[in-house]
Formats: structure tokens, C-alpha cells, sequence
């Protein structure tokens, strides 16, 4: 795949650098704290701050509305906090939300660029594959192909203090050319001696790409792993022999260790039917049920709290995790009846969308096709069946024509778009002649300098 090339224009985009500053600054506890009300009187002066900053590829990561004390002086704009999180004692990077605001205008567009590089089963820290789209993913190969009977569990250790980081350097240097975004990301990856910052939000993007380069591609791609997950550091392969899957321990062993890391002792081999503990749930072949530990911690929260509105706090977390398994009767049994009973008539009453009768009409008219969008490259050489079009549809890329066709190879229902003028003026004359539908195959002409046409044929 070719390396992308100058995205500064992207990222010091105005309303780049807009959505960055409403996305650190929000919530009335950041809009009302001295430095949140500092912000907010000098927006504008800020953001023609940060865009000159981004430009000249370096940020001041120093607070701007006080004097940084020594310790942040010291360490390049942050202060130190240690937390226990899972049992773990963790050692956080805290920056100033004028810090976060640079950061996140630069990761933002980074994030876009490195999203599409990511197999599609690597999840954690990237828009649209949380937790339960990954778990979805797990669940249907499990459920749908059947051919999972082991599984090989794997956790980095110390996955963020350990990350070497002149690798990470090496992967955004397979992807990037632009040195000016480039000298940006060296400044955020090397501002510890060793390791990368926990609270940095660039280091999530640094760490998925940098497994995504050395080991993801390389087991699924060159070794033909099907079932393999990602969610942060934690890796899970599936497969139907456990031979099959202690080779590929072996090949993680080195891959991981390639770029100075190792896997933790705990590793395992074990039937499915044994359930599978990830991501907060276990999952058997035939169902999915909450880890008894989150159940516990549920339990012992509610335990300890009277506050009527806390607890239904506590009760909307749980359900939110209780929702996507097998837990008819979890809240039942740790509820007060009366606050069961309360819930239970609640969404007894509640209707279902479906029943509400309401559509999207969107503002500018136009059809939407609700179907899969395909690429027109993946269509070259393929006959298609044309059922309907819309000119003009509003896309970030500007306006293009969407049209809805049928792929006669699977018979499945799709769109694509495009802004190609000889294309449009085709549909609209076969509009004209009410030839709508009709078959057709597309091809590519190629041009110098990348350049591609499509056309109907």
C-alpha cells in the first residue's frame, strides 16, 4: 500500500481545529475550570496559535493560562499521577486541556488515515470498533462458521512502558511521508525516555499501528490465520486444532519479540466450550455471559449505596453491559424489588421503533440508498444491474452521484459513488429514455500520475 502523503492541510483544516477544541472543552465541569473559561475568552487567538504551532512542526504542550510549575517544565508539559486501575497501579501522564486540544487536532486526522490500514478485527481506541463490535465479530465466527474448537489468549506485558520507540518511528514511516506530521508524531512518542505516555492521546493510535504492522498483517496475512482479535494488547486466535494454534503462539512469541516485547506467562490453550473471558464477557459457543468479576463489582457498588439517584446510575452502567449477553435475572438479584419492579414496568411500556412509524426525510430531499457502499475500482470488469441514482448528494468530499445497483455475481443489493461526468450524463440520458434499470459492465481507463476514469460499458 502506498504511503500517504502531505496531510498538514487536513489537519490545520479550521473546522478540524474547531472539533478538536469542542471535543476537549466540553461538559460544565471543563467550561467552568479556570482554564476551560481561559480558553473560551481567547478561542480564536488559540486556534491561529495552534495552527502556526502545527505548521512549524512542534508544539508547546505547556499550560498557556498560568505558569507551568517544575515539574512540568521538567517533563515537557505534563505532571505525574498514579492510579489503580484493575488492581494494577498505573502511572499516568496528565496534560492541560490546551495540550489535548493540539494533540487531538493532529490524531484526529491521523486516526482517519491509519483506520483504514487496521485489519478489520483489531478494535480498541479507533471510532466504530468498541468492545461490542468486536464481540460481535467473536461471536459469529464462533457461532456461524463452526470450526473454533480451541482458543489461544495472550496479554503484552507492560504494553505501553516497554514499547520501543524508534518501531513505532519505523511505522508511521511505512505509512507517512509527510515530514512536517512526522516531526509532530516524534515529538509525542519520544517525550519519555522509554516507553510511550498513558495519557497522551496519540499513544492508543502508536500502539495499534505498530501491532497492526508487525504482527496483525503478518498473522493474518502470511500465515492464514483466519480468527484472530485484537482489543489493545490483549490478542485471541481461534482455531480447530490446538497444533494450529501453538504454531502461531510460536510466530506471536516472535513477532512480538522483534520489537523488544514479551508475552505474559499467563498465555493459554483451551477448549471453547471452556468459554472465552474477553472483553468483560465470557463466551460459550451456544451463549455469552458477564465475567463474574464485573458481576461482583456491580454487586459490591450497589451494596454500598443508598443515593436512589447513584444507584440507578450504577443500574444504567450494568444494564449497558447486560443487554448484549445472557443475563436475564442479573438484575433481579441485585436490586431492591421495588427498584425492579419500577424498571421492569418501564420498559414493559417502552415501544419498540418499529412501532413509532417514523422515517429519515433528509433536509436536502435526495435518496439515500440504505445499502452497502463498494469502491469502483472493486467493480472494474464486473457486470452490475443500475436500479436507481441520485445526483448531487453531499459527501465531506463534496457533492457526488450515488447510484444503487445490483452485483449479478452475488446478487446482493449495493451503491457506490462518483463524480464522474461522463458517468452522470449517461444515467441522466438513460433517465431521459426511462431505461432505468439496465445492465452494464464498468471499466477503467488509466491515466499518467495515478489518475483513473470509470466508465459504463
Amino acid at each position: 500500500m502506498k504511503r500517504d502523503g502531505y496531510i498538514i492541510e487536513e489537519i490545520i483544516d479550521q473546522k478540524n481545529l474547531e472539533d478538536s477544541f469542542d471535543t476537549v472543552v466540553r461538559g460544565t465541569e471543563r467550561k467552568n475550570s479556570v482554564e476551560g473559561k481561559w480558553l473560551i475568552a481567547n478561542r480564536e487567538w488559540f486556534l491561529a496559535q495552534v495552527k502556526q504551532e502545527i505548521i512549524s512542526g512542534h508544539l508547546n504542550l505547556m499550560p498557556m493560562h498560568r505558569t507551568p510549575t517544575d515539574e512540568e517544565l521538567r517533563n515537557g508539559g505534563f505532571h505525574t499521577r498514579d492510579i489503580w486501575e484493575a488492581g494494577k497501579l498505573r502511572h499516568i501522564q496528565v496534560f492541560c486541556m490546551a495540550a489535548r486540544i493540539k494533540v487531538n487536532a493532529v490524531m484526529e486526522v491521523a486516526d482517519r488515515h491509519i483506520k483504514r490500514r487496521f485489519i478489520r478485527t483489531t478494535s480498541s481506541s479507533i471510532k466504530g470498533r468498541g468492545m461490542h463490535d468486536l464481540k460481535a465479530y467473536i461471536e459469529h465466527d464462533l457461532r456461524k462458521r463452526g470450526n473454533i474448537r480451541y482458543w489461544y489468549q495472550d496479554d503484552i506485558r507492560k504494553c505501553y512502558e516497554t514499547v520501543v520507540q524508534d518501531f513505532v518511528m519505523y511505522a508511521y514511516r511505512h505509512v507517512f511521508k509527510d515530514e512536517t506530521f512526522l516531526r509532530l508524531i516524534e515529538q509525542f512518542t519520544r517525550m519519555l525516555p522509554e516507553g510511550i505516555s498513558m495519557g497522551l492521546r496519540s499513544s492508543q493510535g502508536s500502539l495499534n499501528l505498530l501491532l497492526s504492522v508487525y504482527l496483525d498483517h503478518y498473522i493474518k496475512d502470511q500465515m492464514g490465520c483466519k480468527y484472530t482479535y485484537r482489543y489493545c494488547d490483549d490478542n485471541v486466535a481461534g482455531a480447530s486444532s490446538k497444533r494450529a494454534l501453538w504454531a502461531q503462539r510460536d510466530m506471536m512469541h516472535e513477532r512480538i519479540g522483534m520489537i523488544g516485547q514479551e508475552i505474559k506467562p499467563t498465555e493459554r490453550v483451551f477448549p471453547a466450550e471452556c468459554g472465552l473471558d474477553f472483553l468483560g464477557y465470557v463466551i460459550y459457543p451456544s451463549h455469552t455471559k458477564l465475567r463474574k468479576r464485573v458481576k461482583q463489582n456491580f454487586a459490591r457498588k450497589l451494596s454500598k449505596v443508598k443515593s436512589r439517584k447513584r444507584r440507578m446510575e450504577i443500574v444504567g452502567s450494568l444494564w449497558g453491559m447486560a443487554k448484549h449477553c445472557k443475563s436475564v435475572h442479573l438484575l433481579k438479584a441485585l436490586l431492591y424489588p421495588s427498584e425492579y419492579n419500577r424498571i421492569k414496568k418501564k420498559i414493559d411500556k417502552m415501544k419498540q421503533f418499529s412501532e413509532l412509524g417514523i422515517s429519515y426525510k433528509p433536509a436536502d430531499g435526495k435518496k439515500r440508498f440504505p445499502n452497502r457502499a463498494v469502491q469502483l475500482r472493486q467493480l472494474t470488469n464486473v457486470r452490475i444491474e443500475v436500479l436507481d441514482y441520485e445526483d448531487s448528494v453531499k459527501t465531506k468530499y463534496g457533492e457526488r452521484c450515488l447510484v444503487m445497483f445490483r452485483d449479478t455475481r452475488t446478487n446482493e443489493l449495493s451503491k457506490f459513488f462518483t463524480d464522474c461526468e461522463e458517468m452522470k450524463q449517461a444515467l441522466a440520458a438513460a433517465k431521459d429514455m426511462g431505461e432505468i434499470p439496465f445492465s452494464t459492465v464498468i471499466a477503467a481507463e488509466y491515466f499518467g500520475e495515478g489518475k483513473t476514469k470509470y466508465k459504463f460499458t
